[in-house]
């Protein structure tokens, strides 16, 4: 019979395969990231990170930025000291700490890959992200997040770096499903070849 044919070992291995290719085409297809992103209010260590000093642009003279659930609140004005952080898949705006060197702490938190654009004006960077609830309190106003920099030539520097790492994102989900697309093929050919045995089976036990 059919069921003659199989071994409990061979139905666990097609299982596990399945669930395992399933798994990793939603993270691809879905662009889940597995990357946490640091609580806001907390502190983060600059050294080895890019990161650019900046302030609200001129003509936004203050916003209030709520740090977590309890509605803790904080009022940055075009006068606080503020660090752009950029990692390789997410973004931090920050004050600077003036009593601790190479430590600031985070008031909003953005993923690279939500970012749609960015551009220069003169010496202020303007980003154009997705957004939901989560940015209802920060920098990020209507899917805009506006930054002042010391001069042009560093505005420019924080958008290339940007641009760099929105760029290697992008490669890597190509890559990601290229490779996924494959094991897509790899489990079909071994599906088939699984089958062709079992039909082979079912022959050869009934003769």
């Amino acid at each position: 019979s059919k069921a003659a044919g199989r071994t409990p070992m061979f139905d666990e291995l097609l299982s596990f395969n399945t669930t395992e290719v399933a798994d990793e085409l939603t993270v691809a297809v879905g662009q889940l990231q597995t990357t946490r992103l640091q609580e806001l209010g907390t502190e983060i260590d600059l050294r080895g990170r890019n990161n650019y000093l900046c302030s609200l642009p001129k003509r936004q003279r203050k916003i209030e930025i709520v740090l977590d659930a309890e509605g803790t609140r904080f009022l940055v004005t075009d006068r606080t000291d503020l660090v752009l952080v950029i990692d390789p898949a997410e973004l931090y705006i920050a004050r600077v700490n003036a009593t601790k060197q190479n430590r600031c702490r985070v008031l909003t938190a953005v993923m690279i890959q939500s970012i749609i654009a960015c551009a220069t004006e003169s010496d202020t960077l303007h980003i154009v992200c997705e957004c939901g609830d989560e940015h209802k309190w920060s920098f990020v106003i209507s899917g805009r997040l506006s930054l002042r920099f010391p001069s042009a030539a560093v505005a420019t520097s924080a958008k290339e770096t940007l641009d760099k790492h929105l760029a290697a994102l992008h490669r890597l989900s190509s890559l990601d499903a290229m490779h996924i697309f494959d094991q897509m093929l790899e489990l079909s050919d071994f599906h088939s070849s699984a089958q062709t045995e079992e039909v082979t089976a079912d022959f050869c036990e009934m003769d």
